[in-house]
């Protein structure tokens, strides 16, 4: 069979035909090494989420926003639970809900007692301040750890709203605190308009910024490369790593979206002030 290939490849390749063959091989060899390049790509995330680096997360703290334990939240949560990780769930339900403390219980049994739950609400102000401030002075404590090195926001029912609350006042806040690497805010199917903010405040933080934002497709294992990938900027599985930006360089709604952009930079402009007095 082979051979019948072969012999059928040499003659397609006489003279005559040369140059349509020529011209066949420049058009199909770019497109067989970009397959090539994101097969091997897949092949690397897959392997890297296995190695043991990002098994083993151990004295990592990481603050995971979910509007509730289901689908992605839990999957997310069970990942990183089962390497190690300190984690702090913040949701909007109450903390005495059963549902919620089972799940916390059952995870903790995994072996992994550095796992807590905490009511926050993103849509609130004052609920996120409080969030903040106690977050802080239990960080304060010898008992706890003043190291955070990645905030997940998963999708919540007011995009926008919680969206500027979570990467303005948040980030600033727990800022104050020792961390390790650079945090990273991680988002999972941001919307366009939230994706060009992140772009934007991204802009406003300098080369060297303590905050890194990084959008990420809505899988449990690409969201813990997000959180995990030692570059600032790559994005899940390596093949989309300039895709993304690009899609996102229209938001849907340009009215609304010039109207959070002016109040995102003023608010940034006004937290630089704030530091340099």
């Amino acid at each position: 069979m082979l051979f019948v290939i072969s012999e059928l490849i040499v003659k397609f390749w006489s003279t005559p035909n040369r140059q349509l063959a020529n011209s066949i091989l420049a058009i199909c060899l770019p497109l067989l090494l970009i397959l090539i390049y994101k097969l091997l790509s897949i092949s690397l995330h897959r392997y890297s989420l296995k190695s043991l680096p990002f098994r083993n997360l151990r004295g990592k703290t990481i603050i995971l926003f979910a509007p509730a334990l289901d689908a992605i939240g839990l999957e997310l949560v069970e990942e990183l639970s089962n390497r190690g990780v300190q984690l702090l769930i913040a949701l909007p339900s109450p903390v005495t809900d059963p549902t919620n403390l089972q799940i916390v219980l059952l995870l903790r049994q995994g072996g992994n007692e550095e796992i807590f739950l905490e009511s926050c609400l993103l849509d609130s102000s004052e609920d996120t301040l409080r969030f903040a401030r106690q977050w802080l002075d239990a960080a304060r404590l010898p008992t706890h750890s003043s190291r955070l090195d990645s905030l997940i926001f998963l999708p919540h029912p007011k995009p926008d709203q919680s969206f500027l609350l979570l990467n303005i006042l948040l980030p600033y806040l727990i800022g104050q605190v020792e961390t390790g690497p650079p945090i990273r805010v991680i988002h999972i199917d941001p919307k366009p308009p939230q994706a060009s903010l992140c772009r934007s405040f991204q802009h406003h933080l300098g080369l060297r910024p303590p905050l890194i934002l990084v959008p990420s497709p809505p899988s449990s294992s690409d969201a813990l490369w997000a959180v995990l990938s030692p570059l600032s900027d790559i994005s899940p599985g390596l093949y989309h790593l300039h895709q993304k930006p690009r899609a996102f360089q229209h938001p849907l709604d340009p009215q609304h979206f010039n109207k959070e952009l002016q109040s995102v930079e003023a608010f940034i402009r006004t937290s630089i002030q704030n530091k340099k007095t």
